[in-house]
């Protein structure tokens, strides 16, 4: 029986309301899924958590299928985040309707796709001339679905730390509509894509060729390019991960702090590995329709920060991340504890040997410093700084997969030129208002000590930077640490209680056991 005008509308308007709870319920369901993952009292309730978020996500296409692609990362799970692709016979008329002409006239093969995204999908394709071009298409009506859901995410109420804590989440919902905005727009894609081909010279980074007289708001044209998923590269020989993972180290350092816009998706699937000319190591990068542009005073900004850190310099810490973007009236209330904040979030670039991503724990750093006042500090961040935060994320789980450690921080002087830290050193920083005493570097310890001597004989001397106090059950023989254990020290207490407390100028352990003597002091 057919439906009246009337009939219809209201039919309409019922589908829509059921729609909106149907979404919301999701949130909730999610939210409930993401506590037990975060605090499940087992390891086997958080992964059952992690594959309940991952089930949520199956098959979903726009905001929602990028919302899993974050909170899943490379976790188990992840690889269900992906759609089906549409069949070619689907989206051939807007295919057609982009091009203006018909699929032969431009190709002389066109595939089935193998690979379905949040917004498009690709298809491996051949031009006249025998190219062979991999062709991102969007999903047809896709962009008023995303309108949709950016509506409906302005009906989204602040709870729990979003409201505590004072998330600005209009700035958020504007930051998520203009990063949408720009990649639903593929013949933007194409001009930040060029950008990075022309001026981002890594050796052994591939960055795929986009033809721009073939690429459209709806299509874009690339070249193809091989390559095989990390879980793959993970097998490889050691010299060849190490290789692949300085390539990706560099390529981060090098966009952000030369090119100045850093690839802001790190998902596992915009990656490819490859042995190629002479069987080197490459890394193939996909996708640029998220990227991050960092104007030049913040990088420089966040130079001057890292030297301060490298080199025990005076800095204005409010002053810097001001600079950098951070809300200063936010941010004052936390000034004590930003050294070590600082020593926590750069930790990579401080250490002079290889540094081992799995033990970061910058969560866990965080949570020690601050506690619950953590969603404070986030929310004194810029918005923007969700596309850089995931980027380092990104990386650091790349590097632990390939279980490489490397030195940070002679690769990032290897890849910015010495007059451009020259320039962050003589950066001009204007002063907070209002802010009589800003916090310093200077409050912070720049060396461990650890010496054990036998009978006035050292058996053990090192001078680390400070921030190896985190490290410093390794550092220890476990023969001494269990010594120290019987004497009631006990290392991993005591860290704790550094990293809570601060990592600043103090006696950490002295004391003497028979003929030999423990010193450890921060300095």
């Amino acid at each position: 029986m057919l439906s009246s005008p009337t009939a219809s509308g209201r039919s309409s308007k019922s589908a829509k309301a059921r729609a909106i709870p149907g979404r919301l319920g999701m949130l909730a369901r999610l939210a409930a899924h993401g506590l037990r993952r975060r605090h499940g009292s087992t390891e086997s309730e958080r992964e059952r958590a992690w594959q309940a978020i991952a089930g949520l996500f199956r098959d979903a296409r726009g905001i929602t299928m990028k919302v899993g692609q974050v909170l899943l990362g490379d976790r188990p799970g992840a690889e269900v985040v992906r759609s089906e692709p549409l069949p070619l016979a689907a989206i051939r008329p807007a295919l057609e309707a982009e091009l203006g002409s018909r699929l032969s006239h431009s190709f002389r093969r066109f595939d089935e796709s193998r690979a379905a995204a949040s917004l498009g999908q690709v298809h491996a394709a051949e031009l006249l001339d025998g190219s062979r071009v991999a062709v991102k298409v969007r999903y047809p009506g896709i962009e008023r679905a995303v309108r949709r859901e950016l509506r409906l995410a302005g009906l989204l109420p602040g709870v729990g730390p979003l409201r505590r804590f004072g998330f600005d989440l209009d700035r958020y919902r504007r930051l998520l509509a203009e990063d949408l905005a720009r990649e639903l727009d593929y013949r933007s894609e194409a001009e930040r894509q060029l950008r990075f081909y022309h001026q981002l010279a890594v050796p052994g980074l591939v960055v795929p060729r986009p033809f721009p007289s073939l690429s459209r708001p709806g299509l874009l044209v690339q070249s193809w390019e091989d390559g095989e998923p990390l879980s793959s590269a993970r097998g490889w020989p050691r010299l060849e991960r190490a290789e692949l993972a300085r390539i990706l180290v560099r390529t981060l350092l090098a966009s952000l702090f030369q090119l100045g816009e850093v690839h802001g998706d790190p998902n596992p699937g915009n990656y490819l590995f490859r042995r190629g000319e002479n069987a080197r190591p490459e890394v193939v990068l996909l996708d640029y329709g998220c990227t991050l542009e960092l104007e030049s005073p913040r990088r420089l900004a966040l130079l001057q920060l890292l030297l301060a850190l490298r080199e025990g310099g005076s800095i204005d810490l409010l002053a810097c991340l001001g600079a950098i973007g951070f809300d200063l009236a936010k941010l004052a209330p936390l000034a004590d504890r930003l050294p070590e904040i600082c020593q926590a979030l750069f930790e990579p670039f401080l250490l002079d040997r290889p540094f081992d991503p799995s033990r970061w724990r910058l969560a866990e750093r965080l949570g020690e410093l601050l506690g619950e006042l953590r969603w404070w500090f986030r929310a004194a961040g810029p918005a923007d700084s969700v596309f850089l935060l995931r980027a380092f994320q990104g990386l650091a789980q790349q590097l632990e997969a390939l279980d490489v450690p490397l030195a940070w921080w002679p690769m990032l002087t290897a890849v910015v030129p010495e007059e451009t830290l020259a320039e962050a050193r003589r950066l001009e920083l204007p002063t907070p208002a209002g802010i009589t005493e800003p916090p310093r570097l200077e409050c912070l310890a720049r060396f461990l000590r650890v010496v054990i001597q036998d009978q006035g004989e050292e058996l053990l001397a090192l001078c680390l930077p400070a921030v190896e106090v985190a490290h410093l059950e390794e550092l220890v023989p476990p023969a001494v640490a269990e010594s120290l254990a019987g004497r009631g020290v006990r290392l991993g207490e005591l860290v704790r209680r550094v990293l809570a407390g601060g990592v600043r100028p103090q006696e950490l352990i002295a004391l003497e056991d028979g003929t030999r003597t423990y010193q450890v002091w921060l300095e």
